[in-house]
């Protein structure tokens, strides 16, 4: 058996290729070279690493704080609506083990803790 494209199709190729040929192709190549001239943007400064550095411990502060508080309103919220609160007629259950999962997605508020501790006693030695 003999497969073979219809007139038809044979046009719309035609078609295809010629567009993509003017239009798509040709900016291939500009975005190509205009990601490479950003790369260099994307990488990080050395000293966005050095303030990392000196910020670790803000940073373990606000990974024990943000989801704390976080539970607490949410909390008060589910006390305002009573029942309603842990039902499925409002997002507030949800949102609180959300909320609660939050606090073990990036390490457990103990490590943090932890953290906090050693940068804070490391001060003084």
């Amino acid at each position: 058996m003999d497969f073979s494209y219809s007139p038809k199709v044979k046009e719309l190729i035609k078609k295809l290729s010629a567009f993509m040929e003017g239009y798509i192709y040709p900016n291939e190549k500009v975005y190509k070279e205009q990601l490479n001239a950003q790369e260099s943007r994307w990488s990080v400064p050395p000293i966005m690493e050095e303030l990392k550095a000196k910020a670790k411990k803000e940073i373990a502060m606000i990974k024990v704080v943000a989801p704390n508080v976080a539970l607490k309103v949410i909390d008060r919220a589910i006390q305002a609506f009573g029942a309603a609160g842990v039902s499925d007629d409002f997002p507030l259950a949800a949102q609180w083990a959300n909320a609660r999962t939050l606090r073990l997605a990036d390490g457990p508020d103990e490590v943090h803790k932890e953290q906090i501790a050693k940068l804070e006693l490391r001060q003084y030695q």
